[in-house]
C-alpha cells in the first residue's frame, strides 16, 4: 500500500492506493489559515502536524476495516 500526503494552504489530504493503483481510502483535515496583513496567509506548522497525525490515524482506521490485519501486516512499507 502507497500513502500520500499533501500539505494545502487550508487543509491536509492524504489518500491510500493499493500497488495496483486502486484508491483504498481518502481523507482531509482543514486547520487554521491567518491574515495578519492584506494579502498574507499564514499557518502553523504545528496544526500541519496534528492534521498529518490525525491522518494517519484515519487511513489505519480504513485498512483495518477494509482487510483483515493478516491481509496486510506484511505487505506495508514505510517510504521516506
Amino acid at each position: 500500500m502507497l500513502l500520500g500526503i499533501d500539505l494545502g494552504t487550508g487543509s491536509a489530504k492524504a489518500l491510500l492506493l493499493a500497488t495496483d493503483g486502486t484508491a483504498i481510502g481518502e481523507a482531509s483535515r482543514p486547520y487554521p489559515v491567518h491574515a495578519p496583513h492584506p494579502g498574507w496567509a499564514e499557518s502553523e506548522p504545528g496544526d500541519w502536524w496534528l492534521a498529518v497525525a490525525w491522518l494517519l490515524g484515519r487511513q489505519w482506521e480504513i485498512m483495518l476495516i477494509k482487510y483483515r490485519r493478516s491481509h496486510f501486516q506484511d505487505r506495508c512499507m514505510v517510504l521516506f
